[in-house]
């Protein structure tokens, strides 16, 4: 719950206690998207500006890890996380 409150609120990364919070957390994130209650658009710029922080490009990461990345049709040769 104090994550899906931080994540709806703007924060980029929530801190876990325990390794057995992770998976709990990420269904009730995804239920929040899901619902609606966090939008899908403000997780994805967070996403970016985590990864721009670490200095990585969203192509950077493998394509198992990122499905939804899509690296043709993008200005520059960038690339872009695929919605809906």
């Amino acid at each position: 719950a104090a994550a899906e409150l931080a994540i709806g609120a703007g924060v980029d990364l929530a801190m876990l206690g325990r390794l057995d919070d992770v998976q709990p957390t990420l269904d009730a994130l995804t239920r929040a998207v899901e619902s609606g209650r966090i939008s899908e658009d403000s997780v994805n710029e967070s996403f970016l500006r985590v990864l721009d922080h670490k200095g990585l490009a969203v192509c950077d990461l493998p394509a198992e890890l990122a499905p939804a990345i899509r690296c043709d049709g993008v200005p520059d040769g960038g690339c872009a996380l695929a919605t809906g």
